[in-house]
C-alpha cells in the first residue's frame, strides 16, 4: 500500500516538474543568465564600482586642472569640500527643491535659493493655487550632472552645473466639477548655478540661477 503511495506522489511530481517546464523553461533569447556563484556576484559589483571610480577621478583631474585656484580656495573654506561631494550635494539639493515646489514648502525653497529664484518659485505657486491645481512628483531621476564653471568674485563662489533629469509629474486640476490628472514624462537638460557667501556663516549653498540651453 505504501508502496503505490510512493509510485503516485513521484508520478505526481514527475507530472509537475513537467508542466512547471513548459512554462518557465521556455527561453526567448532576451532573459539575462542567472549567477548562482555570490563570488562572481560580488567581483562584478567591485568591477562596476572601480569603473565608476576611474570616471570620477579623471572628471575630478580635469576639473581641477582648470579651476585649480577656485578649488584651492573653496577648500580653504570649507575642508570637507571635495567635487564628488558637491556633486552629490546638488543632487539632493535638486531633488528637496521640486519636492519643496510641489508641496509649497516655502521655508525650504527660501533655504536653498537666492531671492530672485524663490519670488519666481513663489510666483509660479501662486498661480497653481490660483487655477486649483496640485502637482505631485512620481518620478525624479538625475541621469547626468557635470560641473561646467567655477569661479569666486569677491567673497561669493559660483558654480555651473549641467543637470540631465527624467521627470514623471501628475498635475491635478478641477474640470466641470471633475478631478482631471494629467501625466507628464519629461526628459529635462538645464544649467544651474549654485552661490555660496565664502563669509558667510550659512553653509548652504544656493540656487542663483535656471537656464534651459537652446
Amino acid at each position: 500500500m505504501i508502496d503505490i503511495i510512493n509510485i503516485v506522489l513521484l508520478i505526481a511530481v514527475i507530472f509537475i516538474f513537467i508542466a512547471l517546464h513548459s512554462v518557465l523553461g521556455k527561453r526567448t533569447g532576451l532573459e539575462k543568465p542567472v549567477i548562482f556563484n555570490i563570488e562572481e556576484v560580488a567581483e562584478s559589483a567591485t568591477e562596476y564600482d572601480k569603473k565608476t571610480d576611474i570616471v570620477d577621478s579623471i572628471e575630478t583631474t580635469d576639473l581641477q586642472n582648470k579651476f585649480d585656484k577656485e578649488l584651492k580656495s573653496l577648500v580653504k573654506n570649507d575642508k570637507q569640500f571635495t567635487v564628488n561631494y558637491f556633486s552629490e550635494g546638488v543632487k539632493k539639493a535638486y531633488e528637496l527643491i521640486l519636492i519643496a515646489y510641489a508641496e509649497e514648502n516655502l521655508k525650504l525653497l527660501d533655504s536653498l535659493l537666492t531671492q530672485n529664484i524663490y519670488e519666481e518659485f513663489n510666483h509660479s505657486i501662486k498661480v497653481r493655487k490660483d487655477k486649483q491645481q496640485t502637482l505631485e512628483y512620481i518620478l525624479i531621476k538625475v541621469e547626468n550632472l557635470e560641473i561646467q564653471d567655477i569661479s569666486i568674485t569677491k567673497n561669493i563662489a559660483r558654480i555651473k552645473v549641467s543637470i540631465h533629469t527624467m521627470n514623471n509629474t501628475i498635475v491635478s486640476e478641477i474640470i466641470n466639477n471633475e478631478k482631471v490628472n494629467k501625466h507628464n514624462t519629461a526628459n529635462i537638460k538645464e544649467i544651474w548655478t549654485f552661490d555660496k557667501n565664502l563669509k558667510s556663516s550659512d553653509p548652504n549653498w544656493k540656487v542663483s540661477e535656471i537656464n534651459r540651453p537652446n
